[in-house]
Parts: structure tokens; C-alpha cells; sequence
């Protein structure tokens, strides 16, 4: 076979494997979002907004003709349509259903946690079935008619669609409490303007709504925090009877709040949320989602504290991840062939100089990718508290002089100019002069690419995007001397964002952002054993500013 055929073949094979590469991708930004439903239940007006993101959520993933959801109603256990989304092609969700029902295909699919195949009763087609189930009941079940042949669906398209029905069932669990808890605050608030007799009958009432939700409600005394009345489920939560909380703070059960700095009696909130961890009697531990309310029960000024059990939507978080780190493992065997055959094909002497700098493009770029999604491997292990530092003296200045030519379209987009410029005692030197820190090349690239990004995206047309490299001093309780990187940007955070700058997932106002370029820099930057701080305002704009290890005496820079 000569060279010509040689490089016809691999480029077939490079688009096969781009597209599976894309197609991976594309999967690995579903995983990112999967879970995360808003937590603005209570404003809804109906769980249809739900079942829509849900529906978007799956058709990103898997080619449907038709969706259709049928949810469990509380009066008749019927299942009734509460959603359809079809593209016009004759699907009728309720004679799909009759026909399920009757051949006890819908039985068996809803005892799946996973998603099942059925042929369509016309057999025109194939109809995929998901039950929506949380640990407490059934809430209702999928059925989509397939636009694409059922072999083209693979398992990790299949363990994502049950990440989004998992989590479309936990968010239709919250929607309901959140309405619950709506309801209890607004009776609330109505039958504590009675007096005597009609607010013990309220009181009453009161009790049987309180014992029939799944979100745990309790009344304080505003000025003891003494424990006045819970719920059955408050006291499941906590593993404790009711005459074993009444009389106890909500500093020890269920509040994350201190003595004096109550938000509702010491810092005058009408209203508080917050989410933590509290402690349960078997030693076990539940993450909560709890708001408190200021009252007045018989003139007497009292906290409602409502909580809900988060610990499920959790786990759907974790799994999220694990589906994550799968799919980032499973894109580096196609690149195996994306590097190695390029570096084969190289050896030919034969080949054209035009046909080596096409290969070596390809080679390169692949290289980049898996540079990439090792990076994001060790970004786990950071969080995970596992990445084991290998710290020698880099040359920052040669990693900042890459990353900025690797993002040299999008400074020309914002017409902005990137400048390295050298502070400190006595001459500092030209800026492309070496400037050694302790760490690895592959981490600096990795934080200063998602600094650098992120200030030019920031940065208004025509502005400029400066770099200081300030040399670190020795201190007498430091282990080394920490040098200064730091990179300004004429844009400002938005008052939003200052709380939350190095958050995970944290972004406002940026299209395609997923809000992991601060967090990251963060988990590198402690990792190289520095720190990161930032200010911004409208008159200076943004200095995200990185104190860093340098090399010592005894580490003396090549």
C-alpha cells in the first residue's frame, strides 16, 4: 500500500474516531449537568416546567420522535399524562399504554430502576420505558418512542438517562415538599391571628397536615430556641421522639446557627435558608435543606424551622461524577490510535513534507486532548485529597508563553493584548526572561490557561490582560520563598459572583460557562502548596493574584 492509500485510510480512520470522540464529549457535557433541577419548587406553578427540562435533558442524549410522561395520581393511583412533547408522526402515548398495561410490560418496567425497550403496538417502531422512582414511592413512568435504531445506544447513554430520571424524580419529590411547606407557612400565618378556641382547632388541623409530609416542621421559641412542637418526620430525621426533642435547642438537633447569631433573632431576617449536615441518633449523618420563618403564635414570637432530606439528590451528585470520570477514561483508548498511528506514518521516508505537517498536526492535537483529560483526572484526585505533588523548578514564563499563544483567537476576537511584565528589587529583568517556581509544567498550564481564559473573556474590546511576575523572599517560618504571579484584567466580577468567586459551578451571565476555571485554579493552586486571593471593582477591575512556591537555595533552577 503506498503512502497516498496509507494517508487515505488513516484519515477515514481519524474522522471515525473524531466522531466518536465528539459523540463522547458530547456526553461528558451531559454528565456535567446531570442532577442539578433549580430549588425553586415552591414558585412553580405546576411540575411541567420539570418534566420539560427532563424531556430536553434526555433528547440531548438519545434521538426521540416522542416524549411523553405519566405521573401517579395521589387521588386515584391512575397514571395520568402529565407531559407530552411529539413531533407530529401519529404517537398516541395513551393507546401505547393501554397496550403496555394489558400485556404487563408496564408492570415489570415500572420494578426497573433502569431504563427497558418495548415494541411500539403497531410495531412501527421501539418505545424506551424509565421508570421515575425515589426510595419512598413510584412517582410515575417514561415512555419515548425511539427516532434512532436501539443498537446505536450505548450503556453509558443509558446510565446517564437514568441519572436524569433519578433526578427528575427527586426534583418532583422537592416540588412537592416545597408546596407542602408553602401550604404550612400560609395556614400558618392565617390561624395565628385567631385566638382561644379556633386556634386550638387550627392547631388541630394543623397536626395532621404537619404528620403527613415528608418534610420535617418544627415550631422554636424565639427567645429560649427551646423546641416547642415537630412533626413525625422532623422526628424521623433526627432519630428521636417527640417528647425527647420538645424542650431541646435547635442548635442541637437542626439549626447550623450559634447562640447569638440566630439569622432570624439576632440578625432581624424575616426568612433564612441555608443547606448542612446534621447528626442522627444511630450515628449516621443527612445532609438538609432547611428554611426558618419568623412567627408570633398567642402574641409570643416563635421560629418555624422546615427541613427536607437532600441526602438522595446528593448521591445522584456523586454518581454524576462517577459517570464523569468514566466517560474521561473511556476517550483515552480512541486517542491511543489518534497518536500512535500519526508517529507510524512518520517513519515513512517516502511521505510528502505537506502529508509529515498534516500528521504531525493530528499528532500534536491529540496530544493536547489527552494532556486535557489527564489534567482533569488529576483534578479529582485534588478534590479527593489523594494527588501526590512532584514539585521541581519550572520555567513559568515558557508555560505562560503557550498558554497565550494557545489563546491567541480569542484575544484577537476581544482585540485584547496580553502583556508579561517584571516587578521587584533591583532590575528585574526582560519579561521573557526564566521565572522558576516549584511545581509541575503540566499543573501551571492548567492554572494559568484557566486565569488567562477567564480574564480575557472578562476583559472589555481593545482592553488588556497584564501578567506580573514578582520574585518571592525567603521568610524566616516559611518552608520556601513564595513569589508573586498575578493577572489583571480592566473587567469587574459581578456583585453575584464576589461571594462565591472560587465556587464550584459558580458563573453569572456567561454563555457555556460551567463555572469550574476559579474552582480549579483554587484546587491547583493549594495543591502547589500557594494561595489565591482576588479584588475587583469598577475603577481597577480584577487582579486575581497567586502566591506561589519558588525554588530555595538548595533548589537551584536549571
Amino acid at each position: 500500500m503506498n503512502s497516498e492509500k496509507q494517508l487515505a485510510l488513516l484519515e477515514a480512520q481519524i474522522k471515525s474516531l473524531q466522531a466518536e470522540k465528539e459523540s463522547a464529549l458530547l456526553a461528558l457535557g451531559a454528565a456535567a449537568g446531570l442532577g442539578h433541577f433549580g430549588t425553586h419548587y415552591s414558585k412553580l406553578p405546576s411540575p411541567v416546567p420539570i418534566l420539560a427540562e427532563t424531556a430536553a435533558r434526555m433528547r440531548d442524549m438519545i434521538k426521540l420522535a416522542s416524549v411523553a410522561v405519566y405521573l401517579v395520581d395521589e387521588t386515584t393511583n391512575d397514571v395520568v399524562l402529565s407531559f407530552f412533547d411529539g413531533d407530529g408522526s401519529g404517537f398516541d402515548p395513551d393507546a401505547e399504554i393501554a397496550a403496555l398495561i394489558a400485556d404487563q410490560t408496564f408492570a415489570l418496567a415500572l420494578g426497573l430502576n433502569r431504563a427497558s425497550f418495548a415494541a411500539a403496538r403497531d410495531g412501527s417502531g421501539q418505545l424506551l420505558l424509565h421508570p421515575l422512582s425515589t426510595p419512598a414511592r413510584t412517582r410515575g413512568m417514561i415512555v419515548a418512542c425511539l427516532a434512532q435504531p436501539r443498537r446505536t445506544i450505548t450503556d453509558i447513554t443509558l446510565a446517564l438517562f437514568t441519572v436524569v430520571a433519578n433526578a427528575c424524580a427527586q426534583a418532583l419529590e422537592s416540588f412537592e415538599h416545597y408546596r407542602s411547606i408553602d401550604a404550612i407557612r400560609l395556614g400558618l400565618e392565617e390561624r395565628i391571628e385567631k385566638r382561644t378556641a379556633e386556634l386550638q382547632e387550627a392547631f388541630e388541623r394543623l397536626r395532621v397536615i404537619l404528620d403527613s409530609v415528608q418534610a420535617g416542621v418544627a415550631v422554636v421559641d424565639a427567645a429560649t430556641f427551646k423546641i416547642m412542637d415537630i412533626n413525625r418526620a422532623g422526628q424521623k430525621m433526627i432519630g428521636l421522639t417527640h417528647s425527647d426533642i420538645v424542650g431541646r435547642t435547635c442548635f442541637d438537633c437542626f439549626s447550623a446557627a450559634k447562640a447569638g447569631d440566630c439569622p432570624i433573632v439576632d440578625r432581624g431576617l424575616a426568612e433564612s435558608s441555608d443547606e448542612h449536615t446534621i447528626g442522627q441518633v444511630n450515628g449516621g449523618k443527612i445532609s438538609i435543606l432547611k428554611t426558618a420563618i419568623a412567627a408570633t403564635i398567642k402574641g409570643r414570637p416563635c421560629i418555624i424551622e422546615c427541613f427536607v432530606d437532600v441526602s438522595e439528590q446528593h448521591k445522584l451528585a456523586r454518581l454524576r461524577e462517577d459517570v464523569e470520570r468514566m466517560t474521561r477514561h473511556d476517550l483515552k483508548s480512541p486517542l491511543a490510535a489518534v497518536i500512535g498511528l500519526p508517529e507510524a506514518l512518520l517513519a515513512d521516508a517516502s511521505m510528502s513534507e505537506d502529508n509529515k505537517e498534516l500528521l504531525r498536526t493530528i499528532h500534536d492535537a491529540g496530544v493536547k486532548m489527552l494532556t486535557m483529560i489527564n489534567s482533569s483526572l488529576d483534578l479529582y484526585k485534588m478534590e479527593a485529597g489523594t494527588y501526590k505533588l512532584k514539585a521541581v523548578p519550572v520555567n513559568v514564563v515558557s508555560v505562560l508563553s503557550s498558554v497565550i499563544a494557545d489563546l491567541e483567537d480569542l484575544a484577537m476576537s476581544k482585540r485584547a493584548r496580553v502583556r508579561i511584565v517584571r516587578e521587584g528589587a533591583g532590575d528585574p529583568g526582560p519579561p521573557d526572561a526564566p521565572f522558576y517556581l516549584l511545581g509541575e509544567e503540566l499543573l501551571f498550564f492548567s492554572l494559568f490557561a484557566n486565569l488567562i481564559k477567564n480574564a480575557l473573556e472578562a476583559s472589555p474590546k481593545g482592553g488588556e490582560v497584564r501578567i506580573r511576575l514578582v520574585p518571592g523572599r525567603a521568610a524566616p517560618i516559611a518552608p520556601a520563598p513564595m513569589a508573586l504571579v498575578a493577572i489583571a484584567n480592566q473587567g469587574q466580577v459581578p456583585q453575584d459572583m464576589l461571594g462565591r468567586f472560587f465556587d464550584k459551578y459558580a458563573t453569572s451571565g456567561k454563555d457555556g460557562g460551567t463555572g469550574l476555571g476559579t474552582y480549579s485554579a483554587k484546587l491547583i493552586a493549594t495543591n502547589l502548596g500557594g494561595e489565591i486571593e482576588f479584588t475587583s471593582d469598577a475603577q481597577n477591575g480584577t487582579e486575581v493574584l497567586l502566591r506561589l512556591p519558588a525554588p530555595g537555595d538548595e533548589e537551584s533552577a536549571p
